[in-house]
């Protein structure tokens, strides 16, 4: 498995950092008014969610609308919120996914996995340059 920045990485799939824009349609099984979230990080089984103005407390269940429109991509996520903390003024959550459509949710993965490659590969240019110049 990845190392982490504290050791060894515990997770069983891979999280990928992004910033979708997203939705909460419903929370504790009551449509809400539409609050603006935004996914942090996605893997197979949960993501990460920032949120303003909604409050859900482990054990909450919430179903967010994700968008990607250079996908074309509008998909919803049912799950239920394992963490919580305020980081920066802003509350971020752990969303372990209980239902989402299999085939959008590995098109939303195959498209963090390629960003991540090129995040990759533009590090190890820029290091590969900075040797060069040593």
């Amino acid at each position: 498995m990845p190392e982490s920045k504290k050791g060894l990485e515990r997770r069983k799939y891979p999280r990928y950092e992004c910033s979708l824009r997203s939705e909460v349609l419903e929370f504790e099984g009551k449509k809400s008014l539409i609050k603006k979230a935004t996914v942090l990080d996605f893997s197979r089984e949960g993501l990460k969610v920032g949120l303003d103005l909604l409050i859900p407390s482990p054990g909450s269940r919430l179903t967010l609308k994700i968008l990607i429109p250079e996908r074309q991509i509008v998909t919803l996520v049912s799950g239920e919120v394992v963490w919580s903390k305020y980081h920066k003024n802003r509350l971020k959550i752990g969303l372990k996914i209980k239902d989402a459509d299999k085939k959008t949710k590995e098109n939303i993965l195959e498209l963090l996995y390629d960003k991540w490659l090129e995040k990759k590969e533009k590090r190890r240019r820029k290091k590969e340059l900075q040797k060069e110049k040593t």
